[in-house]
């Protein structure tokens, strides 16, 4: 995961930023590829903060742990357990899996693909495919691996990647266009044999970190207009950066996912004129997520009264 732009800013606020460049993967820069390994265009870290390798690359799992250890210990976490039902009157009912039941003055739901989500608000929810599947994995490391995310495109709209995880193995993806079939929804061996047919002879956060920063920030601001005042600012906040972050350039996928020959070759020259040094800044732009641009709202600190009653 990338922790860029504001996502940057919210965990330096945090205390933890020094914990995730400890924990970094210390990727060195993005270096597209041809068929056989040779460098196509390559965008280093150091020359362009906005190119597809961040100042910041962590792996997901080190991040999550990061967050749970910096947590007070008045935050309890419940593991193996899921929201089942909710139900809001003047508070929020929830009932677990578990068949535990509790009330709560707020509930925040995160995740774009949230069963909790789907049961709370059911058909509010709009999901926008974008007909590519992504299959990963760690695979062992190679002694003539260096520190470079190394990026294959393919015909058929297929995709490549080896990444550096900083633990001693290799982050493999591929990457697929499958137009509107959907194949999470397959049983897991009928979707592997089907990315192994289509491979056959072939070669992600930062907006969360800043959405849930953004909310709280208003929460703690909450005036006269209580919570649904808070609730109208944080969506008035964040709403322009996620459609500036969902929204695609003109084409894309599918011209990032040539089917032909000729579409790799134009897509391989446009990543050669992008990797030039005049243009990286520029190019890279296009791989930058959840960067504002603008002023974090701050976070209003509890007086002594709120501090024992939130305790």
């Amino acid at each position: 995961m990338d922790v860029r732009g504001s996502a940057h800013e919210v965990v330096t606020l945090m205390g933890i930023d020094g914990a995730i460049a400890a924990a970094s993967t210390r990727e060195e820069g993005t270096r597209f590829v041809d068929g056989r390994g040779r460098p196509v265009g390559e965008f280093p870290a150091s020359d362009a903060q906005d190119g597809p390798t961040a100042e910041l690359e962590v792996l997901r799992g080190d991040l999550a742990r990061i967050i749970r250890d910096a947590l007070p210990p008045s935050v309890r976490i419940r593991y193996g357990d899921a929201v089942e039902s909710v139900r809001e009157q003047d508070r929020v009912h929830v009932r677990f899996r578990s068949g535990l039941a509790e009330e709560y003055d707020l509930l925040v739901i995160e995740g774009v693909r949230s069963g909790t989500r789907d049961a709370g608000f059911g058909g509010a929810v709009v999901k926008k495919a974008l007909g590519v599947t992504v299959a990963c994995g760690a695979i062992p490391r190679a002694p003539q691996d260096d520190r470079w995310w190394r990026w294959m495109v393919a015909t058929r709209g297929r995709h490549v990647t080896l990444r550096p995880d900083g633990e001693g193995t290799t982050r493999a993806t591929l990457a697929l266009l499958n137009g509107r079939r959907d194949l999470r929804s397959m049983p897991l061996a009928q979707a592997l044999q089907h990315f192994e047919q289509e491979f056959r002879g072939g070669g992600g956060t930062a907006l969360a970190l800043t959405g849930g920063y953004v909310l709280a920030a208003f929460l703690s601001q909450a005036g006269p207009d209580g919570w649904a005042g808070a609730f109208h600012r944080y969506e008035a906040w964040l709403r322009p950066l996620v459609e500036e972050t969902q929204e695609l350039p003109p084409g894309l996928p599918r011209l990032a996912y040539p089917r032909s020959r000729a579409g790799v070759a134009v897509l391989r020259t446009l990543t050669r004129i992008g990797g030039s040094k005049p243009l990286r800044k520029a190019s890279g732009r296009l791989a930058a997520v959840g960067d504002a641009r603008r002023p974090l709202p701050a976070v209003a600190q509890p007086g002594p009264a709120e501090t024992d009653r939130a305790g």
